[in-house]
């Protein structure tokens, strides 16, 4: 009877290892299936340009509106109300990575206040939206210095020349 059992136990292990050659079998460590292919994007938000624009609006000098950048947060809200949001750096800096298939509205908040939307080219035309559709993984997208004009941040690096659109 222990042979028997020692048989079946045989049996079973050499079975379980001929399953793992199987095309279907994963590897542990690398699973196969789609897995989300997040987009980078970088920037560095002009908190001067931000002070400007609210002196510009009430009257004052700029310098009693000087706005520190780590309480800025870059929020990223896709078509599907999902949201990504990061950290703006002291210096102004920040990496965002969204997931690639989305289209996005941009907005920098200051705790739970909008500061402002992005504004991104959209056409050969130059017309402006908040919107930016992330259709494919490629290099980071680099915004350059993200400024704020008239209520709205306005990119030195449009995304779209460096999506492979023409502008």
């Amino acid at each position: 009877m222990k042979r028997l059992y020692s048989i079946m136990f045989l049996f079973t292990i050499i079975l379980a290892l001929l399953g793992c050659g199987h095309e279907e079998a994963t590897e542990v460590g690398n699973p196969t299936g789609d897995l989300p292919t997040l987009q980078t994007i970088t920037g560095v938000i002009d908190t001067n340009t931000i002070a400007v624009d609210v002196a510009k609006t009430i009257d004052v000098e700029k310098d009693e509106f000087a706005i520190d950048a780590s309480l800025l947060t870059v929020v990223a809200t896709a078509t599907d109300e999902s949201v990504v949001e990061a950290p703006v750096e002291p210096d102004g800096r920040f990496t965002i990575e969204v997931v690639v298939g989305k289209a996005y509205a941009f907005d920098v908040m200051r705790g739970i206040d909008l500061v402002g939307p992005f504004s991104f080219e959209q056409d050969d035309a130059g017309h402006r939206a908040n919107r930016l559709e992330i259709t494919q993984y490629g290099d980071p997208i680099d915004l350059g210095i993200v400024t704020f004009q008239d209520g709205q941040f306005i990119p030195q690096n449009e995304p779209r020349r460096q999506m492979g659109r023409s502008l």
